[in-house]
Order: structure tokens, then C-alpha cells, then sequence
């Protein structure tokens, strides 16, 4: 028989970089025992991404921290940061807010941080704001409390009678304006509305059952381990949402096509080989050419199978990558920072990178400040610019896919190697960025630190080596090509060709 198409969908909306090891580090040393996760409405995250970008591209400062959003890949780094201070993680699989309030009794937590009045009705022991969470220059977090209380006392209402309230204002179940007749004493029509929601929900569950896609059976350990790992946290969450559901759902991020492509379709050839690993596409294919009959799969998608110890990251995203670092940095730069930018720099469709953005990527990587909380916390931005926080934007998206990809290939990668903050910056990357600009060439642009140089050098060498690369041309200025436009760099200088 044929192998099963497989089809995994993925929501994404068209049309962000964060420290957050001192935020998690604060909250260890002042043994807190709260719960806390990022939260913003879909319609406010896409009004803040049109404004920050604007913002940046008129003003070229940061935006007002009022229009914060979750930058690219901050769920992954946030965990990855919890797991290196040896602080507990835990991920939800299906109800959120349901298993947020559950792990809050189960497990003694002294409150919960958040933005969302629904937590409100099920009074968690306390309530913090996440708006006005605040980390101070002394290492203290501040924020403020919802007294629950005072509500209950100024609304003159029982304990057990909040949740009835929130309720009757409307929920995604019954809307307030479906509600208003019980406002008014039609309890029996509120009755029949609710029976009739009840009963159509119950139908379209059973008949999403039928819609979902087609997905080849995976074997119930493998399921287990999954959500076993998934539930603590170690191992990226879109490999539970694809077992579990078929589909992921990607976030809202900084990007403007004109600049850069469009991050989520960018690395989707990335994810469908992940997607075909997960469901071992490879056997399915090999049992289908050996009874002769070759499906979906087997004619659109040609790849090996990856045993764990090959490296996944390095393997799906630009296989063959040479190994000609010091062993310092060979693991830790190779298997993360290497792929995506060979994978970026090999996108045939539009050239995306130029020269002194590549070298401002690895100086970002190996400069010694770049894990110096102190000094990035000094550091004063001459300017920022669109483009390098929509480069980081794509940089970082690629670290997540890679996170992904190592994953989903058994972490044949230590997760310790794969941590963003050994190796990218996104205020130090903009920092490099504005000052290539205005150098000359690598050895200024590195303060004229010898070694730094020669690992920027090797390191370039090691990125575009056997692939077939062209560099973006910068814009010109008043009808002139930038000097550094093109060609190939010689001792340590941009030099153009002709």
C-alpha cells in the first residue's frame, strides 16, 4: 500500500530579542514561588508589531516599553534558561489557564503572575500583574497585586458567587450578548441557547475528528515519552502540538517582507522534513517503493533517514558543514549558528545577507562581552535600525527551528550547546551592526583584537565554504555602490569586485 500523505497544518499571522537569564536569575536568589507566563491578545500583538516597527524605522530608538512584545523565540529561551538554573518547568498540553490552576494546588505555588481577568474567578491564592512586572538595576522585581478581596467587598459578593459572575459577562462558550436575557428574567430561553451551544460544540468536536489530518500511527511509547518530556519542559513544544494535533501555531513576528522574507514560509521546508521524521516517513516510503507504489510523499520530499547521532540541526539545514574551528567553539557555534546561516545564505530566491551583517553576526558570537550581563546592561545603541532587528528576528527564528530540528532528532545536540545566549546578543548584534557601517575593515570593526579577527576569519571561511553564496548588495549612496557591496574579502578588508 501506498505511504499516507501527511499533512501538518500551520497557523501563522503576516505581519522581537530579550535577556531573560536576569529575570529568572532574580527570581532564584529571592526564592520566589510564583508562576509566571507571557501574555497578550493576538489583536494587540499585531497593533504593537505595526507600531514598534514604525517607530524604529522613523525615530531609530527602541520603542516605548508600553508597546512590548514577546520577541522571537522567547518561549524557548525562557525555558532553556529555567532548565540551566535548575528551576522546575512546566508546559501545558491542552486547557492552559485549567492546568496553571491545577499545578498551582498540586504543588503549593504562593501566587500566580499573569494578564488575564479570568484567573480572577477561580482566586488563586495571589494574583500579580505580568503588566507591570518590573526588574529594577538592584535586582529586585517589582510588580503589583490584584486584592481579590477588596473586589469581592466592593461588589458586595460571596466567595463562591464570583465565578457566576464572570460568567454572565460572557465567555468564548456564551457571549454577554446571548446572556442578557437571563439579565432580564428569560432563564428558560438562556436554557435552551445554552443546550444548543452545548449541542453544537459536541457536533463540531466530533467532526473536527474527521477533518483533522491523515497522520500515520505512532506507537504509544513513543507518544508517552513525548508528553512525558513535554509536560517538564524539556524538549520544544511544537512536537507535542504535531504529534497531538496535527497542526502548530506560530507567533506574530517582527518582520517586514520588503526587508527580509517571511520568517514562517522562510523555514517551513525545514519543518516539513520534521514533520516526516517525527512520523518516520522514511520507512513508510521504503515499505511503499518495496510493495511498488510510491504515494504523496515518496514523490515530493527525498531525504535520508537521521540516526541520532548524525546531528539533526546540521543535517536538515545545511548538511556537510566543515569542521575547521577551534574546539572551543565547535560545538557551540556548528550545530546552531552555522546551519542557519549557511541555510540562509544558500535562499536562492532573494540574497539576504550582506557582507559586514555576516561578520556582525559572528563577532556578535564569539566577542567575549557577549555573556556580560553587566556590560550589554551599560552598553549605549547609536542607533537601531529596521533591518537588524528584523535580521535578528530571522537569526532567531532559525535557533528556534534548529532547537526544533535537534529535538525531533532525538537532542542528539546537548541542550547546554544550544543555548542562544552563548553565542547572540540582539542589542550587541545592533551594536556591531551600526559600527560595520563605519569601518573599514574586520580588524576595525573587532577594536583590532588579533584573536577575535582570526576567529571572525575562520568562521566565515567555515559558513561559505562548498556552498554557492551571493551576497545582498547595500543600498547606494548618491548613485555609488557601498564599498563593501561585493566580493571576496582579502586580509581582513571589504574589498568590491568589478
Amino acid at each position: 500500500m501506498p505511504p499516507p500523505t501527511l499533512s501538518c497544518t500551520e497557523i501563522h499571522h503576516d505581519k522581537r530579542h530579550a535577556a531573560p537569564e536576569d529575570l529568572v536569575d532574580t527570581a532564584v536568589r529571592s526564592r520566589l514561588r510564583v508562576i509566571a507566563y507571557p501574555s497578550h491578545s493576538m489583536s494587540l500583538i499585531l497593533f504593537f508589531t505595526s507600531q514598534v516597527l514604525k517607530h524604529i524605522t522613523t525615530k531609530g530608538t527602541p520603542p516605548p516599553k508600553i508597546w512590548w512584545i514577546p520577541p522571537c523565540a522567547l518561549s524557548s529561551v525562557l525555558r532553556m534558561a529555567y532548565r540551566t538554573l535548575h528551576v522546575p518547568v512546566g508546559v501545558s498540553s491542552d486547557n492552559h489557564k485549567l492546568e496553571v490552576l491545577q499545578y498551582l494546588t498540586e504543588n503549593g505555588i504562593s501566587g500566580l503572575v499573569a494578564d488575564d481577568g479570568e484567573y480572577i474567578a477561580f482566586q488563586p491564592p495571589r494574583y500579580f500583574s505580568s503588566k507591570q512586572l518590573k526588574l529594577r538595576f538592584k535586582g529586585n522585581i517589582e510588580t503589583k497585586e490584584y486584592m481579590v478581596r477588596e473586589l469581592l467587598k466592593g461588589l458586595d459578593l460571596p466567595k463562591d458567587r464570583l465565578c457566576v459572575l464572570a460568567s454572565l459577562l460572557g465567555t468564548s462558550f456564551l457571549s454577554s450578548a446571548e446572556l442578557s436575557d437571563l439579565c432580564f428574567g428569560q432563564g428558560g430561553s438562556v436554557a435552551k441557547l445554552f443546550l444548543s451551544k452545548k449541542n453544537s460544540k459536541a457536533a463540531g468536536a466530533q467532526g473536527g475528528v474527521g477533518n483533522r489530518p491523515d497522520l500515520p500511527n505512532v506507537p504509544t511509547e513513543v507518544l508517552r515519552t513525548v508528553a512525558e518530556r513535554h509536560s517538564q519542559g524539556a524538549m520544544s513544544p511544537l512536537i507535542y502540538q504535531i504529534y497531538t494535533h496535527g497542526q502548530i501555531r506560530l507567533p506574530v513576528l517582527l518582520e517586514n517582507e520588503d526587508e527580509v522574507p517571511n520568517c514562517h514560509l522562510f523555514y517551513r521546508p525545514i519543518r516539513q522534513k520534521v514533520y516526516a521524521i517525527l512520523f518516520n516517513l522514511h520507512h513508510h516510503t521504503f515499505m511503499a517503493l518495496k510493495n511498488k507504489s510510491v504515494g504523496q510523499w515518496g514523490a515530493n520530499y527525498n531525504f535520508p533517514a537521521v540516526p541520532p547521532s548524525r546531528g539533526g540541526s546540521g543535517l536538515l539545514m545545511q548538511p556537510q558543514i566543515p569542521f575547521i574551528l577551534p574546539p572551543v567553539h565547535r560545538y557551540i557555534i556548528t550545530f546552531t549558528l552555522f546551519p542557519v546561516h549557511r541555510y540562509i545564505m544558500t535562499f536562492t530566491e532573494k540574497r539576504i545577507l550582506r557582507r559586514q551583517e555576516l561578520d556582525a553576526f559572528i563577532v556578535t558570537a564569539v566577542s567575549p562581552e557577549v555573556m556580560n550581563s553587566e556590560h550589554m546592561q551599560d552598553l549605549q545603541l547609536p542607533l537601531v535600525t529596521s533591518r537588524g532587528v528584523q535580521l535578528s528576528t530571522l537569526f532567531m527564528a532559525g535557533v528556534d527551528t534548529a532547537l526544533l530540528v535537534n529535538d525531533a532528532c532525538g537532542a542528539p545536540i546537548p541542550w547546554l550547546m544550544n543555548c542562544p545566549w552563548l553565542f547572540f546578543d540582539g542589542k550587541l548584534f545592533n551594536y556591531f551592526l551600526a559600527k560595520a557601517s563605519g569601518s573599514a575593515n574586520v580588524e576595525e570593526l573587532c577594536d583590532h583584537r588579533l584573536s577575535i579577527v582570526v576567529k571572525v576569519e575562520k568562521m566565515r571561511q567555515a559558513i561559505l565554504e562548498g556552498i554557492d553564496y551571493q551576497f545582498a548588495r547595500p543600498p547606494s549612496s548618491f548613485g555609488h555602490p557601498h564599498p563593501a557591496s561585493q566580493g571576496p574579502m582579502l586580509h581582513g578588508a571589504w574589498h568590491p569586485t568589478t
